[in-house]
């Protein structure tokens, strides 16, 4: 950058700095004001920018600032307008695509649910009607051949019926707890969260599960991305509750989350709920360490 744009830079860091403290207000006052993370505050009003998640989020972040310090946002945005990063970048660009492309395909989903309903509605109806009819049929020729067969042998049917039944509700009883606790010994998964480095949040989870699943999903929209050993797992936006799964290999042992709008995005891996606070900061970095 050339040094007339490195001067307009200072001067919406100091105007921002300079605004909060004739408020009396401290960096972690300011945090816990706007949810925006302490070392981006910090970033903004020492104007570095790049320490920003992307240029999606700096004008964003800096009318927050501007707004909890007194100062109004849209107009010093106005004023330093061609001292900040261009959201019609391609990563802002390739954001709003995203959005568009899922609410495209979670509009035709709908309409592929409604012609499947239209097409085979009376169908189904006709075929459970029968079926009801069937049933009823059949209840009604059972109980006259158990009042015949009652009448004939009352007391050898009742005790061989009652022993049947007691051996049928033990049998049942036995395989379920056989298969609840098989299930649970198969998919045991348990989360714990380790004390937090580098401003991220450390979870570690314990698992005997081959291939981990990580679910994504949000009350609202929210950028993520997700990277282990060096490679993408996922990039994008989410729609409101809309979700994806991210399935991770053996070599996966870590993998670091960053969250847009981490207050509305949930994340459990397989099936059990990482505890992320409703509280905390907008934008985060989560990273999830496997045993």
């Amino acid at each position: 950058m050339d040094n007339d744009k490195n001067t307009s830079k200072k001067n919406i860091g100091q105007t921002l700095k300079k605004a909060r403290e004739d408020k009396n207000l401290t960096i972690d006052d300011l945090q816990k004001n706007t949810k925006i993370q302490k070392r981006y505050l910090v970033a903004i009003e020492e104007n570095n920018f790049d320490e920003l998640p992307g240029d999606f989020y700096v004008r964003a972040f800096i009318k927050q600032f501007a707004d909890a310090v007194g100062l109004n946002g849209f107009e010093l945005l106005n004023s330093y307008d061609n001292d900040l990063p261009n959201t019609n970048s391609p990563e802002y660009v390739e954001q709003v695509s995203d959005d568009k492309i899922a609410s495209r395909a979670s509009q035709r989903q709908e309409d592929d649910k409604f012609a499947l309903v239209r097409k085979y509605g009376p169908t189904a109806a006709i075929v459970l009607i029968v079926l009801v009819v069937i049933f009823v049929i059949w209840i009604a020729v059972a109980k006259t051949n158990n009042h015949s067969d009652s009448s004939i042998n009352k007391s050898s049917i009742s005790v061989s019926g009652s022993s049947q039944v007691s051996e049928s509700k033990n049998s049942a009883s036995k395989d379920k707890d056989k298969t609840s606790k098989k299930e649970t010994s198969e998919n045991k998964t348990t989360i714990k969260k380790t004390d937090s480095t580098s401003g991220s949040n450390v979870y570690s989870v314990s698992t005997n599960i081959d291939k981990s699943k990580i679910k994504l999903s949000s009350t609202s929209r929210a950028w993520i991305s997700a990277t282990s050993n060096g490679k993408t797992l996922y990039s994008g936006a989410l729609m409101p509750n809309a979700g994806n799964k991210i399935k991770l290999s053996k070599d996966d042992k870590e993998v670091t989350i960053n969250l847009g709008n981490s207050p509305a995005t949930k994340i459990s891996i397989n099936g059990e709920k990482l505890p992320i606070h409703s509280d905390s900061a907008q934008v985060q970095t989560v990273k999830v360490q496997f045993k």
